[in-house]
């Protein structure tokens, strides 16, 4: 079973809170995931606004780049991801 932390200003971060991913299907518990605090969310809100304001410098070809990156690690977690969706919706 996995855990799913707060990713937060390219760092992966826990919390106090946690709660159980149940599947609809069988109600086995798939994964757990972590809520984020008042502090956490106003990190995580700070930290994408910082990071909105560099990426609108960016030309459209380095956006790109970007994406293509973001794209390519998709790409490479396609079947986790993939059993991660599948077992929260409840379709093994």
């Amino acid at each position: 079973m996995r855990e799913y932390k707060l990713l937060i200003k390219g760092n992966w971060e826990v919390s106090k809170s946690m709660r159980e991913i149940k599947s609809p299907y069988d109600h086995k518990v798939v994964g757990k995931v972590y809520f984020a605090e008042k502090n956490k969310t106003e990190k995580a809100v700070i930290a994408a606004h910082e990071a909105f304001r560099e990426t609108k410098k960016l030309s459209s070809l380095e956006r790109a780049n970007v994406l293509e990156k973001i794209s390519s690690e998709i790409e490479k977690r396609k079947e986790e991801l993939a059993k991660s969706i599948t077992l929260s919706g409840g379709k093994p």
